[in-house]
């Protein structure tokens, strides 16, 4: 589309137009896939799929289980029959809870359906434990019984559990940052790239996340190929400078001067070719 539209702008007013230059990302579909590549690192349990309905369901004598697999394999025994959502309901109202929920089973298109289900289970995860006991504790054959009882995880694997949705939550504040239905937030994008990026990074180096970094490093390699083409774009860097509240503020804060002096180039040769099509607009 882009091409077409600088072929056309080139037919009808002699003016190049650089399509590469001016195009526009996704921003939520750039932070959806680093967020996704940090995921898939991290955990290689699959989605509930209802026509393969066992997959989802994580070795449950590994030496290191994977957690996430647990959570998800727990929210999908909880959600799949009006009994079972009754006993976790009936769970949380003996411990006099105000506003019993249930749990959240994520898609694989989305990955803050994953951060909610982590962050609810993680909330709920004395009720979640006991939900597990009673339903193992209720099935009359045996060796099923021995498998639900398995689901429960340990207070190191909740703390695991606690830990990635710390994470998560980088990737949510950043993707909340430019999301906005009362106003425009396209200034706010670059900034919100490089803030998941720098506390990605930072976290990477922390002892306390060894486990983590390989995830986490498959997420800011994501995050720094899309970066790269969104900086490709003036447009961005333009929204910035004409933000009121803001116009070289964040560049004087978090770029250096050679990349300060980058943008106000960048600016006035936007400037220069507005100035170009004005015959066209009067």
């Amino acid at each position: 589309m882009m091409t077409e539209f600088a072929f056309q702008l080139r037919r009808f007013t002699r003016i190049s137009y650089d399509k590469t230059s001016r195009r526009l990302r996704c921003l939520a579909h750039i932070i959806n896939l680093a967020t996704q590549a940090f995921i898939k690192a991290y955990s290689k349990a699959k989605c509930y799929n209802p026509h393969t309905p066992d997959e989802h369901v994580p070795d449950l004598t590994a030496a290191v289980r994977d957690v996430i697999g647990l959570v998800r394999a727990i929210c999908v025994k909880e959600r799949s029959s009006a009994k079972r959502k009754e006993i976790f309901r009936q769970i949380q109202a003996e411990a006099k809870s105000d506003k019993p929920l249930q749990l959240i089973l994520d898609m694989v298109i989305r990955w803050s359906s994953t951060y909610a289900m982590l962050y609810r289970g993680y909330n709920l995860r004395d009720f979640v434990n006991e939900f597990v006991r009673r339903i193992a504790h209720d099935e009359k054959d045996a060796k099923k019984s021995a498998e639900l009882e398995r689901l429960a995880l340990t207070p190191g694997e909740w703390a695991r559990v606690k830990a990635f949705v710390k994470l998560l939550r980088y990737a949510d504040a950043a993707q909340q940052a430019f999301s906005s239905d009362e106003g425009p937030s396209m200034h706010l994008a670059i900034p919100a790239l490089e803030s998941i990026h720098r506390n990605w990074e930072e976290q990477a180096e922390k002892i306390s996340n060894v486990e983590f970094k390989p995830a986490l490093d498959a997420g800011l390699a994501k995050i720094e190929e899309y970066y790269n083409k969104v900086t490709d774009s003036e447009a961005y860097l333009f929204c910035m400078l004409l933000d009121p509240s803001q116009k070289l503020a964040y560049f004087n804060v978090h770029w250096d001067t050679k990349l300060q002096l980058e943008v106000l180039a960048a600016a006035e040769k936007i400037v220069c070719f507005l100035s170009l099509l004005l015959p066209f607009w009067s």
